[in-house]
């Protein structure tokens, strides 16, 4: 991440990285009755038969920030619970509560068995033919800046007009800053052309 590659006037970066759940979620399902624990594989969205026959199991959907009575659980996994000739029962599985279901009193209890997840990285890819022309037009505008408000501009007129017999000097000066200075100048420059 901090050591990007570079080939051939190509950069390299990891912009990002992180995890993602996989798509299929591993689940507990625990008979009250005997205790058998077995562990099943399902995908959101899909159905599946508990191991009695009597039942059947669907992952609704994979929350990641599920409110659950005024309490906000994290990441949590939807499932309903059908049987044939009765209503249908919602069960929420947060997933840092592994027997979070036990509360519920069911002939099975459901719970997570593992989180499985992906890593993934995000790369940028970047090309700057330019950036030399970036780097001079940069310091010149600093450049400019400098002598624009730390230098003072001065401007000084001499002007020679000739009559008859007699030449005249005319010596003047203007100043964006120290106007005091650009006097004391004309001053000398006058004196020395007498």
């Amino acid at each position: 991440m901090n050591d990007p590659s570079t080939y051939k006037g190509f950069t390299l970066y990891q912009s990002s990285y992180g995890t993602v759940p996989t798509r299929t979620k591993v689940l507990n399902l625990i008979n009250q009755v005997t205790g058998e624990i077995t562990q099943v594989k399902i995908e959101s969205g899909k159905t599946i038969p508990f191991p009695d026959g009597a039942k059947s199991l669907t992952l609704k959907a994979v929350k990641n920030n599920y409110t659950l009575m005024g309490r906000q659980m994290g990441e949590t996994y939807v499932c309903e619970i059908t049987q044939a000739g009765k209503a249908s029962v919602e069960v929420a599985l947060p997933t840092r509560f592994p027997s979070y279901d036990k509360m519920r009193k069911g002939e099975w209890i459901l719970g997570v068995a593992k989180q499985e997840k992906q890593f993934y990285t995000g790369i940028a890819v970047t090309r700057d033919p330019g950036v030399w022309l970036v780097y001079t037009g940069f310091i010149m505008l600093l450049a400019g800046c400098f002598i624009s408000f730390f230098m003072s501009h001065k401007k000084i007129f001499i002007a020679v007009t000739k009559e008859e017999t007699r030449t005249h000097i005319t010596v003047s000066g203007a100043s964006n800053k120290n106007k005091l200075g650009i006097r004391v100048v004309v001053k000398q420059i006058s004196e020395h052309l007498r």
